[in-house]
């Protein structure tokens, strides 16, 4: 398999990568997936070409010379055009030491501050014996990119923070109704009895957010939506014989409130990090659209609210 990727790959003009670090069962982990577009078909083709494990802290250095020997194992050194990474400090920071746009735009940042200097400035003398004395690895990566999902993900994950800052009964009408989810998600992922209870009252299995896993709090309160408003009985009858707390009619509403106003949002992250529609090209329109679904929903809640003090 590694034979004819390399092989397909060998016949690439333009290349990306796509790495990630994570930890599982106390082990760190790196993985690298490689992108390009066939010239044919012109559809976007997609490969795993690593998931090495990280031994120690994942720190800068660590990362930049993992990614750079992948690059070298399957010589597509001088083919990428980028490499995509979310938001991690220690990702930027290894581009920005080592990636090799980053490094030419402040060589010549430095070169025109020198060319500013007066030329008769005194020399300054260095010490040949701490040159000799450095060991700092001088890696080559490819130019950075930041994945544009994690982003917007944490654009909306800092607003939910900040509104629960901001409103009292919202705070307490979230906490309320995430806590008895979180009993039902809970029950169900630890107990086989549970899920079976689930199942069979509710004709399917409820959907369990995972932190690493972008709208999977979505779909889980979508799912939970589904229920409610379809069979409210038999998930009356759920909690009951979870023993988890009765869910409020306040408490539906903030659900289904939750889905509504999170649509949007999550159909856009599920536009952007498709593997057939990850083209640069879609950004903009994606976030112009997002940002019109928005700006929708903001008028209708205030038409209501002036309904209603009417």
């Amino acid at each position: 398999m590694k034979s004819a990727l390399t092989d397909v790959l060998s016949k690439q003009s333009h290349l990306c990568t796509t790495t990630d670090a994570w930890s599982s069962n106390n082990r760190s982990f790196l993985g690298v997936s490689i992108h390009w577009i066939d010239e044919d078909s012109l559809n976007i083709r997609s490969g795993a070409i690593a998931c090495r494990r990280i031994v120690g802290r994942h720190t800068f250095d660590v990362l930049a010379e993992m990614l750079e020997g992948i690059h070298r194992e399957f010589n597509i050194k001088d083919k990428l055009t980028l490499t995509t990474t979310d938001n991690g400090s220690n990702f930027i920071k290894a581009f920005s030491m080592f990636a090799e746009v980053q490094r030419s735009i402040e060589d010549n940042r430095e070169e025109e501050e020198e060319d500013d200097e007066d030329e008769e400035d005194p020399p300054v003398f260095i010490n040949l014996t701490d040159i000799l004395e450095e060991t700092q690895e001088d890696y080559s990566l490819p130019p950075h990119q930041r994945c544009a999902c994690h982003t917007l993900n944490l654009v909306a994950t800092r607003d939910i923070e900040h509104a629960l800052t901001q409103s009292e009964p919202f705070k307490r009408i979230s906490r309320s109704t995430l806590a008895k989810c979180q009993g039902l998600w809970n029950k169900q992922h630890r107990s086989t009895q549970a899920s079976d209870t689930i199942q069979e009252k509710l004709g399917c299995q409820l959907i369990v957010p995972n932190v690493t896993r972008w709208n999977s709090t979505y779909h889980a309160m979508e799912r939970l939506n589904t229920c409610i408003l379809t069979k409210q009985q038999e998930f009356y009858e759920v909690c009951e014989k979870l023993q988890v707390a009765r869910f409020k009619s306040t408490e539906f509403t903030f659900i289904q409130e939750y889905v509504k106003v999170m649509m949007p949002l999550a159909k856009a992250l599920d536009v952007l990090q498709s593997d057939r529609m990850g083209f640069s090209g879609v950004l903009v329109p994606t976030i112009s659209i997002l940002l019109e679904k928005m700006e929708e929903m903001k008028r209708e809640g205030q038409l209501q609210t002036d309904l209603h003090s009417q």
